[in-house]
């Protein structure tokens, strides 16, 4: 039992460490700006979380997936964005 909540944590956080030792190697991004934006990004986590279930509600029941959609365009964007930087 404790062995799949390991494997199952360890699969679910390694793309996000992953990222965060790229972003911390890329030599534009400074570590005060992650740091922000990963304190932001906890705080909207947690409100999210909180209103999880009238989120779920919305949109005859789709507001989750429409609201992981919204989530998965952003990301894609910040990444367009983040390509677009000359970092030379």
């Amino acid at each position: 039992m404790l062995i799949n909540t390991v494997v199952l944590f360890l699969r679910d956080t390694l793309p996000i460490f992953l990222l965060l030792s790229v972003l911390l190697a890329l030599p534009g991004v400074s570590r005060l700006s992650l740091v922000w934006r990963i304190a932001s990004l906890l705080v909207t986590a947690a409100m999210t979380y909180s209103y999880l279930g009238v989120i779920s509600q919305l949109a005859e029941g789709a507001g989750f997936e429409l609201l992981k959609s919204l989530l998965l365009v952003s990301a894609w964007i910040g990444i367009c964005v983040l390509g677009r930087v000359d970092l030379s």
